[in-house]
């Protein structure tokens, strides 16, 4: 839900003067602007995650990834003969393929690199005029992303929220506080972790707050968000003779 969120919020900011919704939302009135809709697909991850310990506490982090459809509703671009307006021109396609320039800006990039997403355009740009027949929204263009992430989980039965996971931070009195957000990236990658890969590998770093909320269809419990997984930090070793 926190991928589909940002890449919403995303879609948002540069369509600002038109409406995003998800799609297949029912009952839901049309709107009279300019329409955006997000339909999000199938979700492929790893069989095997990549395991880390913070806090004394087991992470999972399994790279992800979910098919998005963005459809583009318009009314298109007025045509007018001798100061009369005879029609619409199609105009979904040279809007998404402004979109599409949009995702492969720098200024994407960089936001995929503060939330640790990527986003890759899939495919073609398609024109779905009049695969429905809608007199309010008659123009319709298509595109396929591929929304990249990683999906990371807690704990010994795998339910606590990401936000058990906190990374420091300093306030404008220059006190370490701890939250939910990851600090951005400030060094290369290149030689061996750095950034935030280097933060959640350090236990002196980041702590565990466990919290629980059960997910909208009633799974996970408290009981199993209280499982803890057994550690040690020393272990005595004695050495034996054989011959005695």
């Amino acid at each position: 839900m926190e991928a589909r969120r940002l890449f919403r919020e995303l879609v948002e900011e540069y369509f600002s003067e038109a409406t995003v919704a998800l799609a297949n939302q029912s009952r839901a009135a049309k709107p009279t602007l300019a329409l955006v809709t997000l339909s999000f697909g199938a979700v492929k991850r790893t069989l095997h995650p990549i395991k880390k310990v913070a806090d004394g506490v087991e992470i999972s982090n399994y790279p992800s990834r979910v098919t998005v459809q963005v459809d583009v509703f318009t009314h298109g671009v007025a045509v007018y003969h001798e100061g009369e307006l005879i029609g619409y021109e199609d105009s979904s396609t040279d809007d998404m393929s402004a979109f599409v320039d949009f995702l492969n800006s720098q200024y994407v990039l960089e936001w995929g690199q503060l939330h640790d997403v990527s986003v890759l355009v899939d495919g073609d740009i398609q024109c779905l005029t009049g695969v429905v027949n809608d007199n309010n929204y008659e123009y319709r263009s298509r595109i396929t992303v591929q929304l990249y992430y990683t999906h990371r989980v807690t704990g010994r039965a795998a339910v606590l929220d990401e936000d058990s996971l906190l990374y420091p931070h300093e306030d404008e009195e220059g006190e370490t506080v701890y939250t939910p957000e990851e600090p951005p990236e400030t060094e290369s990658t290149i030689g061996g972790p750095t950034g935030n890969d280097a933060d959640i590998s350090d236990e002196k770093t980041v702590v565990i707050e466990p919290h629980f909320e059960p997910t909208t269809s009633g799974g996970g419990s408290q009981k199993l968000a209280d499982e803890e997984t057994g550690y040690f930090t020393e272990a005595e070793i004695t050495e034996e003779d054989k011959d005695k």
